[in-house]
This record gives C-alpha cells, structure tokens and sequence, in this order.
C-alpha cells in the first residue's frame, strides 16, 4: 500500500524540475536529407487531409516562397529527466517536419541541433555575442519573457502570419503588445488521468473524488503552486486580474489551500510534491487517478497497456470547471540574422505550425492538441480530442510578462504555497507573500 510522503520527499523543487515538470520533451538530431518510410497512417491521414476542402490550395506557395534557398540552423533542448520514449517521439516529429519542408523546397537545408537545458540559453547567449548560434530556437511559453527583455530574440515579422489560424490563447501567451515572440509549436495541458481497470468513470467533481477515495480508489494529487491551481477557481481565485495585475485575494485563495488540507487527510488521497514519483506510483498501480500532462499520454499508455488509460478534465468545485494553465512549446526567431535568412526562417515556422504538419503530429502521439483554431480529422484517430479541447477551453493562459514574474519568484511562491498546505505558516501571511512578490514583478497600473 502507497505510504505518505515524508519531509525529504516534499523537499524543495528547484526551477529546472518546474521546466522539467511543465515542458514537453525536446529532443532532434540533426536533420539530414533521405527518405525513410513513414508509417502507413502517416501517409493515409496525408493524403485525407490534401483531399479536405479546408486545406485547399495550402500547398500552392506564393511568388515569395518559390526559389528559396540557404541552410537553416534549429536548436532544441533536451530536458533533464524527461523520459526517452517522449525524447524520441519529439525527434521523430521534428525530424518529419523538417524533411518535409525540405522536400517543398529542395535547395533548403535544415540542421537541427539539441543542447541540454542546463546550457541552451547560456550558449544561445554566448553563441549571439559572436554572430553565431541557431535561426530559430525552440523553447518553453515561460521563457518567452525573458528572452524577449534580454533581447535574446526578435519579434516575428507580422506579414503573411494569420493570428486567425491559432488558437487565441496561445498567440496571447506569445504577445507583447503588438510584438509576436514566438508561434506556438506544441500545447501542453493538465488533466486528469486514471486506471481504467480500477475506475469505471472519471469523478466529475471534487465531491466524487472524495466519494472515490472513501472506497478505496487512491488518488494522487499535486501540491505545488503551478500544478494545482487548477481549483482555485471554483472559490473564484486567480492569479492575475484581467488587466495582468497579480490579484490573490486572500480568502478565496485560503478556502482552496483549505481544502487541498482536508484532502491531505482523507485515507485514499495523497499530496505530493515530485510528478515523477506521483506517476510512478501511477504506473505500478499504486495510484489509480492522477493529474497529469497531455505530453505524458503516450508514455502512460505503453506502461499501463491497452486501452487502460483514461482521459478526463481535473473535477469541478462549486459548479465550476477546473482551470489548470495551459504551456507549452515556442518556435522563436534568433536576433541577429539576414533578410534572406528570416525569410528561411520564418517560412520553417509557418510550415512546422500549419494545419496539416500539426494535425499529423496530433495523430501520431494521439494526446497533442493542434495549435490551430480549425482542425478537422477523423476523431477515432484521436480518442482524446474531445477532453483535450475542453480542458484547453477551461484552462489559464499566462502572458509572457505574467510568467515572467512567476519564473523570477518561483523560489518564494512555492515555498509560501507549499508552507501553507503543511500547516507551517498561516494561510494569510503564504497569499500576502505571493502576491507581494508578484506585484514587485508587475507594478499595478
């Protein structure tokens, strides 16, 4: 029987396990040009998606994207942590993009190199200083920001770049002002997965939930800041105001960490700190419902095996849906380049984002929701289509400057947060600390 977690196991995570917890895995080689034999569905689903009127004429280029020619450099992370099924599931989709956009224009080269995190940004930084590194990067939503103020990327020239064909939430997370940043590349969102042997339906509610646990079915659940603000909307808390202004109301955001204490107590229900070890648990059965990332679903269904992973939105609370934050990957231009070499660089990222590239990429790893306003493919290729778009639908997207100011005071904000489920400071004094720091981070208007 899974045992609770003691102090050393709810130890201080450091930043680079909330990248590692928050992004999807990146991991590419170089790109070389060839041929080799892409799966029949690949090729199936291609040839349904050129016959779909939504796409017709997509293909057709434009005078400005015919003769393009040059070598385009991509650099990638490879997260510490990560599991290497994820690693390579990524590196197959990118090395398909790529090969594909090579095979539209011949006399194009792409080269896709992979740094670990614990040095890509400090040698994308070092590499600009020289005239040197990536045209195009590939990083986390959160690190937009930062990159961004340090002038460690450009803005995407706004011409031939159709706001309407993305999702509006992503593009949002992207933005400053009028600047684009960054074109969303891979959406990651938290819900809700379960053994299918030891649960017949997803709980619907924090009411169910308990209902569960009381009956023996174990429920692991999060406790920190990020991962588990999904319910505290349902005591109409939020982080920041619609103005962008941190706005932790200290008695709604108290009758959460409340309840995520009554929780703590209840026989079937855990809270821990480390993902990892919660899906773990998960994976031996120890647990029967977790939350979890999108990006984990191939994973978790070659570890349970067959059709024993279940899919669902996090519970409700008062009636009202759980919002957990939506992240992801960026494709980011470097500062220091060409005309001609934009020009390349921003036709790979339109390439790698349009519909048909992206609905291919959902199909394959069947748990990445497109990151196009339109979409429109056989469902049963995709059975989590459905949840996956009502949780996106629910979900909180954080502004580039709103992560920002959460990446900077990480350190604080969970320690406070997580200080304050244990029961070792007030709720009060945890809510009036985050939200200090936050504002310091973003002065209100």
């Amino acid at each position: 029987m899974l045992g609770r977690p003691g102090q050393a196991q709810r130890a201080r995570c450091s930043i680079a396990s909330v990248l590692v917890a928050l992004s999807a895995a990146t991991l590419v080689g170089c790109s070389p040009k060839g041929s080799e034999s892409e799966p029949s569905m690949i090729e199936t689903y291609s040839a349904e998606i050129n016959a779909n009127p939504l796409y017709a004429g997509r293909r057709q280029l434009v005078q400005s994207q015919l003769g393009l020619k040059g070598t385009l450099l991509v650099w990638t992370q490879q997260y510490q942590g990560l599991e290497p099924m994820i690693q390579q599931m990524l590196n197959n989709s990118i090395r398909t993009m790529t090969r594909s956009f090579e095979k539209i224009h011949p006399e194009v080269t792409v080269v896709v190199e992979e740094y670990p995190d614990t040095i890509f940004y400090q040698k994308h930084k070092e590499s600009l200083k020289y005239g040197l590194g990536a045209d195009v990067i590939l990083v986390h939503t959160l690190m937009l920001s930062s990159l961004a103020r340090d002038n460690l990327i450009k803005p995407i020239p706004s011409k031939g770049i159709e706001s309407k064909n993305f999702r509006p939430k992503l593009l949002k997370q992207a933005k400053q002002g009028e600047r684009l940043y960054g074109l969303p590349f891979m959406v990651d969102v938290q819900a809700l997965c379960y053994n299918r042997d030891h649960v017949s339906a997803a709980p619907k509610s924090l009411k169910q939930l308990k209902q569960l646990a009381s009956e023996g079915i174990s429920t692991g659940l999060s406790m920190s800041f990020i991962q588990s603000i999904w319910g505290a909307s349902g005591f109409g808390a939020e982080v920041f105001n619609n103005q962008g202004e941190p706005s932790m109301n200290e008695e709604s955001w108290g009758q959460w960490i409340n309840v995520l204490q009554s929780l703590d107590l209840e026989p079937g229900i855990v809270l821990m700190e480390d993902p990892q070890i919660m899906r773990q648990y998960f994976i031996e059965g120890e647990l029967s419902m977790i939350p979890c990332r999108s990006h984990e679903f191939p994973l978790l269904r070659e570890k349970l095996g067959g059709e024993k992973l279940g899919v669902a939105s996090l519970p409700s609370i008062n009636g009202i849906p759980a919002r957990p934050e939506v992240a992801g990957l960026m494709l980011a231009l470097s500062p220091i380049m060409s005309e001609r070499q934009e020009t390349l660089a921003k036709e790979l990222l339109l390439h790698m984002t349009n519909p048909d590239i992206q609905q291919i990429m959902a199909v394959q790893w069947k748990s990445l929701l497109p990151v196009n306003s339109k979409i429109d493919f056989n469902r049963h290729l995709f059975p989590e289509l459905k949840q996956l778009t009502e949780i996106y639908d629910n979900s909180t997207a954080f502004t580039m400057d709103e992560w920002n100011a959460i990446v900077g005071n990480f350190e604080v904000i969970n320690d406070s947060y997580k200080k304050a489920i244990n029961g070792e400071i007030k709720t009060d004094l945890a809510i009036k600390r985050i939200n200090d720091a936050l504002q310091k981070a973003i002065p209100s208007q």
